[in-house]
């Protein structure tokens, strides 16, 4: 069972998503809604076995797929893909989908690199239900957030194509500038309500019990600055002190920074978990 949970089933999602990588840039380049229609159908078929296998690790090991940075790295995979599994049924995505499963392939490779398989013992920082919910809603948010930058990015594709009047591809096959804008402030607020009950939830589980949680102090940092950041985009958007490129260009940048800072908590968590 271990063997099938920790090394099978990823190999599995790695190769699904190898091949819907390939068929989505084939597709970008010879757009055909045939096999767009496929794709989708496939992606959700991926996006169910991910979500299948993040229920059988919960419960096998009897703890939120958390353990270790590999799990942590399948299971953002799994929030991503499925969010934007989810968002493809309601407004057609087309090209757009290129981006997000690049990145999910990108963490399963991650994941399957740095190891799935749970530490023993299991770090006492780790243990429970108080920090598995705390960084399943950390994921969650950052899965929103990154939503964010993907449609950001769209809005500026289209921006681009519609100042040089060029009208390719991806004008032809990207949802409406409009849709997009919709699709991007949404995930962005999600985001910021998903993160900030997650800072607030580990806030006080430090200060409940400071020793235990003493790896909590390095954490809490980056994940203020990263809280700080998403404020004043989302408090930005919501006042529209910027245009609608410059506030896409934002989304957009926000999800570059918002990658570092999670690797740098990830990587300062972790490191004084096991210490």
């Amino acid at each position: 069972m271990s063997i099938t949970l920790y090394q099978i089933i990823p190999l599995i999602i790695f190769a699904g998503c190898s091949s819907l990588l390939v068929c989505w840039i084939r597709n970008s380049v010879n757009p055909s809604r045939q096999a767009e229609e496929t794709l989708v159908r496939m992606g959700l078929a991926l996006a169910i076995v991910g979500l299948g296998w993040l229920g059988a690790v919960w419960i096998y090991q009897l703890q939120a797929p958390v353990l270790t940075v590999g799990q942590i790295s399948l299971f953002l995979a799994v929030l991503i893909w499925m969010g934007h599994s989810v968002t493809q049924q309601i407004v057609r995505q087309r090209l757009l989908s290129t981006i997000p499963i690049a990145t999910v392939w990108s963490l399963v490779l991650f994941g399957l690199i740095s190891g799935i398989t749970p530490p023993d013992p299991i770090p006492s920082a780790l243990a429970g239900l108080k920090a598995a919910f705390h960084i399943s809603l950390s994921l969650g948010g950052v899965a929103m957030l990154l939503g964010s930058g993907v449609f950001g990015a769209g809005q500026l594709i289209l921006h681009k194509q519609l100042r040089q009047h060029t009208y390719g591809n991806w004008f032809q096959h990207l949802p409406s500038m409009d849709e997009l804008d919709k699709l991007r402030r949404m995930t962005m607020y999600a985001g910021w309500w998903i993160v900030t009950l997650s800072l607030v939830f580990a806030t006080i589980m430090f200060f409940l019990n400071p020793a235990r949680l003493q790896p909590m102090i390095s954490h809490l940092h980056p994940m203020v600055t990263l809280w700080v950041l998403i404020s004043f985009s989302a408090l930005a958007d919501l006042r529209r002190w910027m245009g609608v490129r410059r506030r896409a260009f934002g989304s957009l940048l926000l999800s570059l920074l918002m990658t570092i800072l999670l690797a740098v908590s990830v990587i300062e968590f972790y490191r004084g978990s096991f210490l």
